[in-house]
């Protein structure tokens, strides 16, 4: 008898992919100083480095930004250690050239999309 698992919001299929995506990324990610995780079934992966650590560090992610006149980016994978986080909300910033989405309500990413910032994986200030 075959064993079959019905999972009709791939929510199985995704943390698999985002348990390869850490795999392939491990050492850039420094999976080992985290201590806490959790998942949200849509490929968005956080960690505390502790327990008493009240903040949730983005691990793994995709680019929820929308880039002019394409729409959204959907950029995958996002990756701590590999990606550089914004310095105002923390998130992990899209490398896209055309995207640098880091969060809706961040001051940095409307600055970044407003002053058509280059992104070389270093972070600008503008001012």
């Amino acid at each position: 008898m075959d064993l079959k698992l019905y999972d009709p919001l791939n929510t199985i299929k995704d943390f698999c992919a985002s348990l390869q995506s850490l795999w392939e990324n491990r050492e850039k990610a420094n999976l080992a100083e985290f201590k806490v995780f959790k998942f949200n079934g849509r490929g968005l992966l956080q960690g505390q480095r502790s327990e008493q650590d009240n903040n949730l560090t983005t691990i793994l992610a995709y680019c929820g930004g929308k880039v002019e006149k394409k729409g959204k980016c959907r950029f995958t994978p996002l990756v701590v250690g590999k990606h550089d986080n914004c310095p105002t909300c923390g998130r992990l910033i899209c490398p896209q050239n055309d995207c640098g989405y880091c969060s809706d309500k961040c001051p940095s990413h409307e600055l970044r999309k407003q002053n058509k910032i280059p992104r070389d994986n270093k972070f600008y200030y503008v001012w």
